[in-house]
């Protein structure tokens, strides 16, 4: 990552935020279908969202 680029240091910081949440989460599969497909896009919007409301 370039030195001095925040907007880099913070995307990367989310992705292993939201990959480490996606980890952790229950498997929804038997009881919400397409949680393999949209888990990580909801869990990214979501983190997100709660980021810039900080």
């Amino acid at each position: 990552m370039p030195e001095n680029n925040r907007q880099a240091e913070i995307k990367v910081w989310m992705d292993a935020v939201v990959a480490r949440a996606a980890e952790l989460m229950p498997s929804w599969d038997e009881r919400l279908g397409g949680t393999d497909i949209f888990l990580v896009d909801n869990l990214n919007a979501t983190a997100w969202s709660v980021f810039h409301r900080l």
